[in-house]
């Protein structure tokens, strides 16, 4: 994931969920040639739709981030602690080997996902809306995905429904005020993951 480049919805692959539930939009995953199923992945981004009340797969040794793109909102309940009501827009970072299950408030849902080993690499996840920012250059990776209207890196114009994802050292503006975009960022802990 070196270069700098702009993926499409149709670029993203569809897989089944590891717990066999639903299909997942999987964006991401590093490194390159690594599988949810072998749980030998540094880090994944993904997308996918969550139609029913169910558990949520179980990834063991790994955090885990969750934002709601689209939907009334849902109750994640992990383990033994109290239900947490997510609503577009909230970001909730959770242990992937807890057993979690999810309720749905009002119909079907969206959601956005980071799962990674938190000795590997550290993330950064949130929602820029009606702003602009300023990218430091640093050996950060970045993914952005957007949401809603468009958003501009460096001049260049990206549509809802497509992702940038490259070095943050090349990207030194996001101008996100005519949309809305989940902006990931990913620094490596160690050599397995170099800008």
């Amino acid at each position: 994931m070196s270069d700098n480049r702009i993926l499409t919805a149709e670029q993203a692959r569809v897989l089944p969920w590891r717990n066999g539930g639903g299909f997942t939009r999987e964006w991401l995953i590093e490194p390159s040639g690594a599988s949810i199923e072998q749980l030998d992945f540094d880090w994944r981004i993904s997308a996918a739709a969550v139609n029913e009340d169910g558990p949520f797969s179980r990834f063991p040794g790994y955090q885990r981030v969750l934002i709601l793109t689209s939907g009334n909102g849902l109750l994640l309940t992990h383990g033994d602690e109290a239900p947490v009501e997510l609503r577009r827009g909230t970001v909730h970072h959770f242990a992937g080997g807890v057993p979690s299950h999810a309720r749905l408030l009002d119909g079907p849902v969206e959601d956005f996902n980071v799962i990674y080993r938190a000795e590997r690499v550290q993330i950064e996840t949130d929602v820029v809306r009606g702003e602009t920012r300023t990218m430091a250059a640093t050996p950060l990776r970045l993914f952005l995905l957007v949401l809603a209207g468009t958003c501009e890196l460096n001049g260049q114009r990206i549509g809802a429904g497509c992702a940038w994802t490259g070095s943050a050292a090349s990207l030194s503006a996001l101008d996100a005020r005519q949309g809305e975009a989940v902006l990931v960022r990913a620094h490596a802990l160690d050599a397995t993951m170099r800008p």
